[in-house]
Order: C-alpha cells, then sequence, then structure tokens
C-alpha cells in the first residue's frame, strides 16, 4: 500500500534518494536544489542511509567525485541547477563518454546572465548532447517516480549511461503537493543491487578508466555511446511496465493528454504541461478541439514516436512551448542535420575512416538515414534546406563518390616477406597506385598490406628443366580493429633449364599479376564497400 504524503519537489527528490540508498553522494549547493543535498545530508547524519556524503568545494567536484566513486564500482548520485551545470560541463561529457550511469536530480534554472534565479530550460538544453538520458517532470510525484526508474534505465547493461531527471525550478522544486510514496522495502527490490561488470577496485581485473583515445578509436566508442542512446529508448519502457506493474502509475516517452480528436496541438515539458492541461480543458468546454502532447523522455528524444502522435489527419496545427529560445523547432532541425552532414563530408578526416567498418562517415550516414524517411513530411516547412539535406542522402551519388575520394587519401604501407630485391613491394606500391589509392613508406599508419612470397624447385619429368612454383599470399591489415581485408592469392609456376632463370621467369609472372590483378581486386573491393 502507498504512503500518502505532503512533500516538496526537493524534498520528493531528496526521499527518492534516501529510499535508493546510494553509495556516495557529492553536492555543491546552489539554488533552487540546494535543499536535495540538504535534506539527504539530515537523513546521513540521522543514520537513516549508510551513503558516504561528500560535501565539495564546487559542482566541478561534485561531478567528479561521483566519477571517481560511479568507476571504482559504487552507485553515485548528485543533484544541481543551472550555473552549477555549466560549472560541470566538462565532467558532464566525461562521465557519459566513460559510461557511468550516475544519476542527477536537476532542477532547472535560467543560466546567467542576467541573474535569474527563476526557471528556464536553459541549463538543461545546454547539455542535451553531452550522452546523458534526460527525463522531465511535469510534477513532484513524476520527479520522484523518475528517480526511483533513474537506476534501474541507468545501469541496465545495453545502457550504461548516467541519467538526469529535470524538474522545474521554484515552480515545482518549492511547491508542495499531494505525493503518493512507495515503501522502502519495495523500492529496494525494485531498484536493485548496483553490480557493474567492470570496475577500478576489482582486484581480479585491473584496468584504467578514461586513457587516451585517438582517431582510430574515438569514433567507434562514440558509436558504441550512441547505439547505447538508441538502445536506452527501449529499456526505458520496459522499466516504466514494471513500475506501473508496481504502482499503477503508467509512464512512456510522451503522455498524450485529449489528443485522439484534436485539432489544435500543444507540446511541451515540465510543469508547463499542467497549466496546459487547465487550458485544454477551457478549450474544450468553448467547444475548441485542443490537446496536449507532454514530453517526459527528451534524451533519447523519440522523434518517430511524436512524429506519428502529431500525424493524425484531424491536427490542423501544432504549438511548440519552449522554455529555452532557440531557433523555431523544426527548421532548426533541418539546418543542424543538413550542415552537420554536409561539413562532415566536406572535412572529415583520413583517420575518421575506416576501409573495412564504422566510421565518422557511417555515422553522419545513419543521421541522413533517419531524416530521409520523413522530407517529405518537412518539405512543406522549407523545401529548399529539404532539398538541400536531401543531395546528402543515401540516394544520393554524392555519398559514394565522396565516400570514395576520402578512401583514396587513406595512406597503406607494404611490408613484404621473402622478397630479396624488393620487387614485389614495388609491384604492391604500383598496384595500389594505379588503383588511385594513396601509398607511403611510413609503417606507423593504420592500414598495412602484408604480402608473403613462396618458392618451390621441381624437376620435369624429362629432367631437361627444372620448375619453379610460386606461391604469394597478402592482405591489408587495419591495426585499428585488427581485420584482414583485401586477401590476395597468386599461384603459378615457370620452367627454364636453370633454376634461378626459372625463378627469375616466376618473380616475372607474379610482378605482372600483382599490377593486374591485386589493382583491381583492391579497387572493387574498397568501391563495394564504400557503395554498400
Amino acid at each position: 500500500m502507498s504512503i500518502r504524503e505532503r512533500l516538496s519537489g526537493n524534498e520528493a527528490a531528496a526521499t527518492a534518494m534516501k529510499q535508493i540508498n546510494p553509495d556516495v553522494v557529492a553536492a555543491f549547493p546552489i539554488t533552487p536544489s540546494t535543499e536535495i543535498p540538504q535534506y539527504f545530508s539530515t537523513f546521513v547524519s540521522n543514520g537513516a542511509v549508510d551513503t558516504e556524503f561528500v560535501a565539495v568545494e564546487s559542482e566541478h567536484s561534485a561531478m567528479s567525485a561521483c566519477i571517481g566513486a560511479q568507476a571504482a564500482g559504487a552507485r553515485a548520485m548528485t543533484a544541481t541547477s543551472a550555473n552549477g551545470l555549466s560549472l560541470m560541463w566538462e565532467m558532464i561529457y566525461i562521465a557519459s563518454s566513460l559510461r557511468l550511469p550516475i544519476v542527477m536530480s536537476l532542477v532547472n534554472r535560467a543560466v546567467s546572465g542576467p541573474l535569474n534565479i527563476h526557471n528556464d530550460h536553459s541549463d538543461a538544453m545546454g547539455v542535451r548532447d553531452s550522452g546523458w538520458i534526460m527525463l522531465f517532470s511535469e510534477n513532484n510525484q513524476e520527479a520522484y517516480d523518475n528517480l526511483i526508474m533513474a537506476h534501474r534505465i541507468a545501469e541496465n547493461k545495453d545502457v550504461l549511461l548516467p541519467l538526469m531527471v529535470c524538474q522545474d525550478g521554484f515552480i515545482t522544486s518549492h511547491s508542495i503537493e499531494n505525493i503518493e510514496l512507495i515503501e522502502d522495502d519495495k523500492v529496494k527490490e525494485f531498484v536493485g543491487t548496483y553490480h557493474p561488470e567492470h570496475y577500478l577496485l576489482n582486484a581480479k581485473e585491473p584496468i584504467a578508466i578514461g586513457p587516451l583515445d585517438l582517431q582510430a578509436y574515438l569514433f567507434e566508442h562514440k558509436y558504441q555511446q550512441a547505439q547505447a542512446m538508441k538502445a536506452a529508448k527501449k529499456v526505458i519502457l520496459e522499466v516504466s511496465k514494471d513500475f506501473e506493474k508496481l504502482t499503477g502509475r503508467k509512464y512512456s516517452f510522451f503522455e498524450e493528454y485529449m489528443l485522439d480528436d484534436a485539432e489544435f496541438a500543444i507540446v511541451c515539458m515540465n510543469s508547463t504541461a499542467g497549466t496546459v492541461k487547465a487550458v485544454v480543458d477551457e478549450l474544450r468546454e468553448q467547444g475548441i478541439k485542443a490537446g496536449l502532447l507532454k514530453v517526459r523522455v527528451f534524451r533519447p528524444f523519440p522523434a518517430e514516436e511524436i512524429a506519428n502522435a502529431l500525424s493524425k489527419e484531424n491536427i490542423k496545427s501544432i504549438a511548440v512551448l519552449d522554455k529555452s529560445k532557440a531557433e523555431d523547432i523544426y527548421t532548426n532541425m533541418i539546418k543542424k542535420n543538413a550542415s552537420a552532414i554536409s561539413t562532415v563530408i566536406s572535412n572529415i578526416g583520413d583517420d575518421e575512416f575506416s576501409l573495412d567498418g564504422f566510421s565518422a562517415y557511417d555515422f553522419v550516414e545513419d543521421i541522413a538515414i533517419e531524416n530521409e524517411k520523413h522530407l517529405n513530411k518537412i518539405s512543406v516547412i522549407n523545401p529548399d534546406l529539404v532539398n538541400s539535406l536531401k543531395s546528402y542522402c543515401p540516394s544520393s551519388k554524392k555519398y559514394h563518390v565522396k565516400k570514395m575520394e576520402i578512401a583514396k587519401n587513406i595512406p597503406i604501407c607494404v611490408q613484404t616477406f621473402n622478397d630479396e630485391h624488393g620487387r614485389f613491394k614495388e609491384a604492391f606500391s604500383q598496384a595500389i597506385a594505379e588503383a588511385g589509392f594513396k601509398g607511403t613508406y611510413d609503417d606507423s599508419v593504420r592500414y598495412i598490406l602484408i604480402a608473403k612470397f613462396e618458392f618451390e624447385r621441381s624437376d620435369t619429368t624429362d629432367k631437361k628443366t627444372v620448375r619453379c612454383r610460386y606461391n604469394a599470399e597478402s592482405y591489408i591489415l587495419d591495426t585499428a580493429t585488427q581485420h584482414q581485408i583485401v586477401p590476395f592469392t597468386v599461384k603459378g609456376r615457370e620452367s627454364h633449364v636453370d633454376y634461378d632463370e626459372a625463378k627469375h621467369k616466376a618473380e616475372t609472372a607474379m610482378v605482372s599479376k600483382i599490377k593486374k590483378d591485386f589493382s583491381k581486386a583492391f579497387y572493387d573491393y574498397i568501391r563495394s564497400s564504400v557503395t554498400e
């Protein structure tokens, strides 16, 4: 049976933290989130929790302490607002890139200046692309519920990303509302115990956290991070279903309020939704069919689901209420994606393109594929921008042409074995050049062509001549992934009365085949991988 209480939003957040009982809480006070660590420190002092409370000298240090604790294998939480989040900015990105499922209560407040301690969403929007999951809360109940669900989402093995629960400063953080709490034992069971797979204090698995991540690896790790964010959508729904079974309270990516037959839709987040619901009710009484779509999950952004919800034939117009002023949401989305795709296609570096696997280019291509699905719907808003974007979609030849140009600029080093006179190394280098690609003698590059040659002597049946059988095997090694690509084999035999002459003829035949056949095989392989 639930517990009826009257709590402010900050009290609700602190109460959820008490029931979760994390291993470490590090915080520095800033209005309007000050009360959360203040209330929680009281729980620590009274022995209600056994959390290690770390009172630091700044928000940057608060997030740093949480990163250290979570990396060591502890469950860590914090709370902040506005300029405090801004001071954390460096560490916010580090927390997500290290895949540390820290949970933060963010009480939204305007970022200075001019100085204003009241509510807008500029703090949250400032870190919207930092790799954190972002849940928004209409009221105190949702702030509490979202925190209870947070660790289950963030700590899922398919996710492992930090998560922030947002509520509006003062509007909910300092307003007292009726709220239904879950019993402590049920919260403990629902949240579960944190069992990280990899952590610093595991003596059986010594690891380093946050090492140097150069070009060959950075984008692959960022890709994994992006995939984790995609996976979070499924996990959020699964956790929400379990939460509904426990409490009867239903959550999804967003809430639809009288939207089924609405002709006029309003989209908003957080506490504004409560006011909009009242307005919708009043408009309905006047015969105006208004409805609301309240966004709860902002990252990962449920774009397709929202588009479907707002694509009903009866909806004539949509109003978006934004508490962080930016460009028009639709135009800005198109501009941002078109600009990003165009820039990366034009300027992507050699080290950020892979001949055989994921690359920065493919990451941008994913964006284009997603947008290509919706271009026809968006074109009525800004056809010029849409036409620009279409030229960078996978259906455009510009993709494949540019990818081929990039691939040709990637240096490939040639290493040969049993190549006494260096003829085979020269032949492979010429074949690479004839295919239009770039060779190099620098063996520190990412791609190295490795070739081995074997010769075998045998007598002919009439014993008048000798044969030289030859065999050459080669492949290109991607030193970043250890993948072997473009396998190539040359076999044959040559005869002569003198073995040295037979071997010379064999070498000449091999050189000719390498120049002719490898050049074509190499070009065809790269072209096929680029145009897939």
